[in-house]
Protein backbone atom coordinates (compact mmCIF):
# COMPACT_ATOMS: atom_id res chain seq x y z
CA UNK A 1 0.00 0.00 0.00
CA UNK A 2 1.99 2.96 -1.29
CA UNK A 3 0.80 6.49 -0.70
CA UNK A 4 1.35 9.02 -3.46
CA UNK A 5 1.05 12.80 -3.17
CA UNK A 6 -0.10 14.76 -6.20
CA UNK A 7 -1.73 18.10 -7.03
CA UNK A 8 -5.50 18.04 -6.64
CA UNK A 9 -7.68 18.07 -9.74
CA UNK A 10 -11.13 19.58 -10.01
CA UNK A 11 -12.67 16.11 -10.20
CA UNK A 12 -11.15 15.36 -6.75
CA UNK A 13 -13.41 17.92 -5.02
CA UNK A 14 -16.02 15.38 -3.89
CA UNK A 15 -13.43 12.93 -2.57
CA UNK A 16 -11.50 15.70 -0.81
CA UNK A 17 -14.71 16.95 0.79
CA UNK A 18 -15.54 13.42 1.98
CA UNK A 19 -12.09 13.00 3.59
CA UNK A 20 -12.35 16.38 5.34
CA UNK A 21 -15.89 15.80 6.61
CA UNK A 22 -15.01 12.34 7.89
CA UNK A 23 -11.91 13.65 9.69
CA UNK A 24 -13.94 16.49 11.22
CA UNK A 25 -16.71 14.17 12.42
CA UNK A 26 -14.57 11.27 13.64
CA UNK A 27 -11.33 12.89 14.80
CA UNK A 28 -11.84 16.59 15.43
CA UNK A 29 -15.27 16.20 17.04
CA UNK A 30 -13.53 14.95 20.18
CA UNK A 31 -11.88 18.36 20.61
CA UNK A 32 -14.52 20.82 19.40
CA UNK A 33 -18.17 21.59 20.12
CA UNK A 34 -20.67 20.25 17.58
CA UNK A 35 -21.61 23.82 16.54
CA UNK A 36 -18.01 24.51 15.55
CA UNK A 37 -17.74 21.26 13.61
CA UNK A 38 -21.00 22.02 11.76
CA UNK A 39 -19.80 25.52 10.87
CA UNK A 40 -16.46 24.21 9.60
CA UNK A 41 -18.22 21.46 7.61
CA UNK A 42 -20.04 24.11 5.56
CA UNK A 43 -16.67 25.47 4.48
CA UNK A 44 -15.70 22.10 2.99
CA UNK A 45 -18.68 21.03 0.90
CA UNK A 46 -17.77 19.66 -2.56
CA UNK A 47 -18.60 23.06 -4.14
CA UNK A 48 -16.52 24.91 -1.53
CA UNK A 49 -13.59 22.54 -2.10
CA UNK A 50 -13.87 23.06 -5.85
CA UNK A 51 -13.56 26.81 -5.30
CA UNK A 52 -10.64 26.23 -2.95
CA UNK A 53 -8.82 24.22 -5.62
CA UNK A 54 -9.07 27.27 -7.87
CA UNK A 55 -7.71 29.66 -5.20
CA UNK A 56 -5.05 27.67 -3.36
CA UNK A 57 -2.45 25.05 -4.05
CA UNK A 58 -4.10 21.78 -3.00
CA UNK A 59 -2.49 18.36 -2.75
CA UNK A 60 -4.09 14.97 -2.27
CA UNK A 61 -2.68 11.78 -0.81
CA UNK A 62 -3.90 8.66 -2.57
CA UNK A 63 -3.57 4.95 -1.84
CA UNK A 64 -4.51 2.62 -4.68
CA UNK A 65 -6.28 5.54 -6.39
CA UNK A 66 -8.39 6.40 -3.31
CA UNK A 67 -8.02 9.93 -1.94
CA UNK A 68 -7.12 9.51 1.74
CA UNK A 69 -5.74 12.93 2.63
CA UNK A 70 -5.41 16.52 1.55
CA UNK A 71 -3.43 19.66 2.30
CA UNK A 72 -3.84 23.20 1.04
CA UNK A 73 -1.47 26.13 0.82
CA UNK A 74 -2.29 29.80 0.66
CA UNK A 75 0.87 31.24 -0.83
CA UNK A 76 3.67 29.60 1.14
CA UNK A 77 1.53 28.91 4.24
CA UNK A 78 0.02 25.49 4.89
CA UNK A 79 -3.61 26.21 5.81
CA UNK A 80 -5.21 22.78 6.11
CA UNK A 81 -4.18 19.15 6.47
CA UNK A 82 -6.75 16.37 6.77
CA UNK A 83 -6.28 12.61 6.71
CA UNK A 84 -9.04 10.02 6.61
CA UNK A 85 -9.42 8.48 10.08
CA UNK A 86 -8.95 4.91 8.85
CA UNK A 87 -5.40 5.69 7.66
CA UNK A 88 -4.26 8.19 10.31
CA UNK A 89 -0.99 7.58 12.17
CA UNK A 90 0.66 6.07 9.08
CA UNK A 91 2.72 9.11 8.07
CA UNK A 92 0.30 10.45 5.44
CA UNK A 93 -0.07 13.81 7.18
CA UNK A 94 3.70 14.06 7.34
CA UNK A 95 3.99 13.35 3.60
CA UNK A 96 1.39 16.04 2.88
CA UNK A 97 3.19 18.53 5.11
CA UNK A 98 6.52 17.75 3.46
CA UNK A 99 5.00 18.25 0.00
CA UNK A 100 3.35 21.47 1.08
CA UNK A 101 6.46 22.81 2.76
CA UNK A 102 8.63 21.86 -0.21
CA UNK A 103 6.25 23.66 -2.55
CA UNK A 104 5.63 26.65 -0.31
CA UNK A 105 9.19 27.27 0.85
CA UNK A 106 11.15 26.61 -2.32
CA UNK A 107 12.01 30.27 -2.73
CA UNK A 108 11.85 31.26 0.94
CA UNK A 109 14.41 28.63 2.01
CA UNK A 110 16.81 28.03 -0.90
CA UNK A 111 19.21 25.86 1.14
CA UNK A 112 18.20 22.33 2.17
CA UNK A 113 17.35 22.01 5.86
CA UNK A 114 16.63 25.69 6.48
CA UNK A 115 12.95 25.00 6.99
CA UNK A 116 13.47 22.14 9.44
CA UNK A 117 12.49 24.09 12.57
CA UNK A 118 9.40 25.53 10.89
CA UNK A 119 8.51 22.10 9.52
CA UNK A 120 8.66 20.44 12.95
CA UNK A 121 6.45 23.18 14.40
CA UNK A 122 3.96 22.81 11.55
CA UNK A 123 3.93 19.02 11.84
CA UNK A 124 3.22 19.26 15.56
CA UNK A 125 0.45 21.78 14.88
CA UNK A 126 -1.08 19.50 12.23
CA UNK A 127 -0.87 16.51 14.58
CA UNK A 128 -2.65 18.46 17.30
CA UNK A 129 -5.33 19.59 14.85
CA UNK A 130 -5.91 15.95 13.93
CA UNK A 131 -6.18 15.09 17.64
CA UNK A 132 -2.99 13.09 17.61
CA UNK A 133 -0.39 15.33 19.27
CA UNK A 134 2.79 13.37 19.86
CA UNK A 135 6.52 13.92 20.14
CA UNK A 136 8.14 14.33 16.75
CA UNK A 137 11.36 12.45 15.93
CA UNK A 138 14.55 14.51 15.83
Amino acid sequence: MECTIRPARQDDAGDISAVILRALRETNARDYASEIIERVERSFSPDAVLQLIGKRTVFVAAIDGRVVGTASLDGNVVRTVFVSPDVQARGIGRLLMESGRAHGTREKYPQPGCALIDQRRDLLCAARIQGRARQLPR
